[in-house]
């Protein structure tokens, strides 16, 4: 496993056919592993010398949580035959809500289930 460092987040990707599909430049998974954040510089902590002040951001993401991300960011890793991909939080495009993810998942399923049957398939 990799134990995630400053504003990394280690994703283990879902490749099984049943995962939900949200285009063909993006990808999900869940998160295995978390930094605890990172500093930051912001203009708007912008100092009388004209230095910038650094804060700590702590990351707002945590185990176990389902996110989307785009297939052109992070590094993709196969540990122990799990597909691990480690990205910056920055880079993550969102969290899969389990409310949404319930509702695609049968849908994703009975799409997958036609396409297995044929184009006779009924979808009702």
């Amino acid at each position: 496993m990799i134990k995630a460092i400053n504003d990394i987040i280690v994703i283990e990707r879902d490749l099984y056919a049943g995962a939900i599909i949200v285009n063909e430049k993006m990808a999900h998974g869940i998160i295995v592993s978390v930094g605890p954040g990172r500093w930051k510089a912001n203009v708007r902590d912008l100092q009388p010398d004209g230095t910038v002040k650094e804060r700590w951001w702590p990351t707002s993401l945590a185990i176990g949580q389902r996110v989307c991300f785009s297939l052109d960011k992070g590094e993709e890793h196969i540990i122990d035959g799990k597909h691990l991909v480690v990205m910056r939080e920055d880079d993550i495009a969102g969290v899969i809500e389990e409310e949404f993810e319930s509702n695609l998942i049968p849908t994703a399923l009975k799409h997958i289930e036609g396409i297995a049957q044929g184009p006779e398939a009924s979808y009702g």
